[in-house]
């Protein structure tokens, strides 16, 4: 493994043009006082090289995480009320105040996302407490989880999760009363309500969120909950071959509802990872096999650079697992290959700190990070994050600097017009030919989801509010992988396993080295709602925020 940044591969260190590999793999030609004496060495090195790594970190971003984690508590995820010990529990969307003092709620808006955001906000609070231990990011990933298996409890169908759960009055239920998605609870969740059609887009969340907090607390109720909850997802979907079924039997999940190869793999090897069935491990393996050529296909992502770009933030949802968890190295790196050519290509140097991280997250785990590459990455993110707005992301009317305009999404606006069949195949929207600087973006709830190739931008109200989840999960990730200022493990995650030298598989028992929408209206080139396969009202008893129907790729 190299050690993160420092081009120093401790498991094979080369002595006189020979490696002598004193990690796992061995050389038994070399001496063994020889192996000892480089061993002690190489120990040494590693230590006062991570000594120098460690840096304090930027009390600026952090505090910005804190402020945004604070308002999420008071105001973004506790509709649900009091929940297993916490006192104010709830999923993650976003607020509309009744005016721009922002002191007093009005309703909630897009919460039809909300498990999405609920899922990647517990990933966020995950990956903070594996870089600091502290002692309140312990305690939202056991509070978001918490509710996480609520949203798959009340909707008492098997392996089914609610896109929203929350108390059935204002100010949670004003979206969605006496719309088609619209369900109050029963039994147990008489006085609930939760919101349903959930598609694939809402599980990556789920999953993303759920699979961090077992790897990151140490709780066994938590876990045994998530661990059931797992089999169960994993189990109805195979038994409804793959499609997601809701409780009134029907498949659709706003046109969402197939499973897609990523997404089985991804979902599988979470879930095996956890422990939720030992033949899960098996069940990946032949997933693999059975997709690894199709994969550059279910992923071919350049569509979403010219339409329908919330895909890429499904994508990184449902990647960031494959690459924490991958068993085999020859499988990482067959998909990793797929992943750059397919995804990376069209999300590099757009400013997204979120895709960026995620693609640290990769090469470190494969140890092909370039030093040079990795250095103007993080300088990238750095600056990302500096300029993101403070707590909180109060929504505004950007002005964006024109910029030369992309000619083939001019020629292809040109032919849509000309023969309008040709829209309802592609949709590919007019964008500029390069993405703008993160300050000239405009206004989003989940800023990574939106083009940064936008011309101009909607006008947005000052009492709308994002709750700032797309700030954590890109902070926090960083922090993790040592993009921005860190004392965090960045490094720790590679592919061998230690408890058996011979073998290239993760040990489920390796708990050291293997630990393991929103409002389419948001960007000007689809007023219209152009996420969704069918178009909705912003008002009164339907969710107009989903970002649906998308491929993962």
């Amino acid at each position: 493994m190299e050690i993160a940044g420092l081009g120093f591969d401790y498991r094979n260190v080369k002595f006189c043009g020979k490696t002598i590999g004193v990690g796992n793999r061995l050389d038994r030609s070399v001496p063994m006082k020889t192996r000892l004496i480089l061993l002690c060495l190489a120990l040494t090195f590693f230590c006062f090289a991570s000594a120098g790594r460690a840096m304090e970190p930027d009390p600026a971003l952090h505090q910005k995480a804190r402020d945004y984690c604070d308002y999420i508590q008071q105001w973004a995820s506790n509709g649900w009320g009091e929940l297993e010990g916490f006192e104010s529990a709830g999923g993650v969307c976003e607020q509309m105040y009744t005016d721009d003092t922002l002191t007093e709620l009005e309703r909630m808006r897009g919460s039809g996302d909300s498990t999405i955001w609920s899922g990647m906000y517990l990933a966020s609070q995950a990956l903070r407490y594996m870089a600091t231990g502290d002692e309140e990011a312990r305690q939202e990933v056991l509070r978001m989880a918490a509710y996480l298996h609520v949203v798959k409890d009340i909707t008492d169908t098997p392996g089914y999760i609610a896109r929203y759960a929350a108390r059935d009055e204002d100010f949670w239920n004003q979206e969605h009363v006496g719309g088609d998605r619209y369900f109050q609870g029963e039994g147990p969740y008489e006085g609930y309500f939760w919101v349903g059609d959930t598609s694939r887009d809402q599980y990556t969340g789920w999953w993303l969120g759920l699979s961090l907090a077992y790897e990151a607390v140490d709780d066994e109720s938590m876990r045994a909950t998530i661990r059931a909850d797992f089999k169960d997802v994993i189990d109805t979907l195979i038994e409804n071959n793959w499609m997601i079924v809701d409780n009134l039997g029907i498949i659709d999940g706003n046109s969402a509802a197939t499973v897609l190869p990523s997404l089985r793999m991804s979902w599988v090897l979470q879930a095996a990872s956890v422990g939720a069935d030992e033949s899960y491990w098996d069940l990946w393996d032949e997933l693999f096999e059975q997709f690894k050529n199709f994969l550059w296909i279910d992923t071919f992502s350049w569509f979403n650079a010219y339409g329908q770009y919330f895909g890429f933030n499904l994508n990184h949802n449902t990647f960031l697992p494959i690459f924490r968890l991958a068993p085999k190295a020859e499988q990482l790196e067959h998909i990793w290959e797929i992943w750059n050519v397919n995804v990376r290509q069209w999300t590099e140097w757009t400013h997204n700190a979120w895709f960026d991280s995620v693609y640290l997250a990769g090469c470190n785990r494969l140890g092909t990070c370039d030093p040079e590459e990795v250095e103007a990455v993080a300088d990238d993110i750095y600056n990302t994050l500096t300029v993101f707005a403070d707590a909180p992301n109060r929504a505004f009317t950007g002005d964006p600097p024109d910029l030369p305009l992309d000619p083939f999404s001019v020629l292809m606006n040109e032919l849509e017009d000309q023969y309008p069949f040709l829209r309802d195949l592609f949709d590919i929207s007019l964008r500029t030919r390069d993405p703008h600087d993160f300050e000239d973006r405009c206004w989003s709830d989940m800023i990574w989801q939106r083009t940064p190739y936008h011309i101009d931008c909607t006008a947005q109200p000052g009492n709308r509010v994002g709750p700032g989840v797309d700030y954590l999960i890109a902070y926090w990730t960083a922090f993790y992988y040592g993009a921005v200022p860190s004392d965090g493990p960045y490094g720790d995650d590679d592919l061998i396993d230690d408890d058996d030298a011979d073998d290239d598989t993760a040990s489920p028992d390796d708990d050291v080295d293997d630990d393991a929408g929103d409002d389419d209206d948001d960007d000007a080139a689809s007023p219209d709602d152009d996420d969704d396969e069918t178009p909705l009202s912003d008002s009164g008893g339907s969710d107009d925020d989903d970002d649906d129907g998308s491929c993962c790729g």
